[in-house]
Parts: C-alpha cells; sequence; structure tokens
C-alpha cells in the first residue's frame, strides 16, 4: 500500500481497509506499540515463516512474469526506492511482515541519507533485507523503472494479491492484522 502523503488519507485508507493507520491510532492500541513491547516480538511469525518465503517466492515470480511482458520495465537496483525524505510517498506494510522483517535486525550504519530504509546498504545501494523485504517493497518502483502506467497499476495489483495472502495467513494463525508505515517501525 503506498500513500503519497498525507497523514489523514492513510488514516482514512487505513480505516476503510479495515486496520490500523500509521498513527497506530485506530482500532485501539496500535499493533506496533503491541510489537515492540512483546518480550518476543517475533514469535507469532516464527511460526509462519515457511509460508511467507512461499508467498514472497510466489510474488517474485509473478513481478519478474510483470517485468518480461512489459520491454523497459525493470529495477535498476540503484537504492533509490529505499530512500524517503520528507513529503515522499510512505510505503505500508503489514503487522505480520513487520514482525518478520524484524526478526533479523538491520546493520549498524553510520551516515545513511535523510529518510533511507536502515536496511539500505549505501555503499552498494543494496538492500540487506533482500529476502524479507515486505511486498510493497518488492512491488514499488521508481518512476524511470516502470515507466508504463499499465505495468505500475499491474504491480500495485500484485501488491494487493500479497496483502489478501499475507491477510490470510495471519488469520489462519491468529496473528493480528493491520497496517503502518515500513519506515516507522524500523
Amino acid at each position: 500500500m503506498l500513500d503519497s502523503g498525507s497523514g489523514e488519507a492513510a488514516e482514512r485508507a487505513a480505516a476503510d481497509a479495515g486496520s490500523i493507520g500509521p498513527t497506530g491510532r485506530l482500532g485501539g492500541a496500535g499493533f506496533m506499540r503491541g510489537m515492540r513491547t512483546d518480550p518476543n516480538p517475533c514469535a507469532p511469525a516464527c511460526a509462519v515463516p515457511g509460508h511467507i518465503r512461499a508467498l514472497y517466492e510466489e510474488l517474485d515470480r509473478r513481478i519478474e512474469a510483470l517485468l518480461s511482458a512489459h520491454p523497459g520495465s525493470s529495477c535498476r537496483e540503484c537504492g533509490a526506492c529505499c530512500t524517503f525524505p520528507p513529503g515522499a510517498p510512505v510505503l505500508y506494510a503489514t503487522a505480520l511482515e513487520h514482525v518478520y522483517l524484524a526478526s533479523s535486525p538491520p546493520p549498524a550504519q553510520a551516515d545513511l541519507p535523510e529518510g533511507a530504509c536502515p536496511y539500505f546498504e549505501r555503499d552498494t545501494s543494496f538492500c540487506t533485507a533482500h529476502e524479507r523485504r515486505p511486498a510493497v517493497c518488492r512491488t514499488h518502483f521508481c518512476d524511470d523503472a516502470m515507466a508504463e502506467k499499465a505495468a505500475r497499476e499491474a504491480a500495485q495489483d500484485l501488491c494487493e494479491w500479497a496483502h489478501a495472502e499475507l491477510r490470510r495467513i495471519s488469520d489462519a494463525h491468529g496473528i493480528e492484522w493491520g497496517y503502518a508505515s515500513v519506515m516507522d517501525s524500523l
């Protein structure tokens, strides 16, 4: 899920989706606060990492097919999509994805650009959480990398498909459902 700026719009979208918005205020106590204070925040996700990996593998296959179907669309692996200065679009991930990503903390790095994801490796422009990165990170491309509107819409559809599958996994394992900004959880 991508929000192009307004916190209020994100709150409304999260409320419409029956989830928690970026402030964690909708639906009572925010799920991110609960995960941060849990003595073993990985516990729910550790029970289902195989399901998440299988979902991400299928999502990656579908993304490859999408990129093949739209010549000129490809990831340049430049890291531009890993830096979100103030006012830039905000990427949201599910509670399950936040826990799964947090199961391996980012490396300590000095001098990251403002708004850079802590998993972004500045020297190589690679994601140090590449295998664990959320669906939204997998389907969010720079405008230059995916200039065709049809390709961008198809990538958004893939993200929505992945979120529906993550919802199914969460529900099947009794894991609270919600969204939060990828950057707010790190």
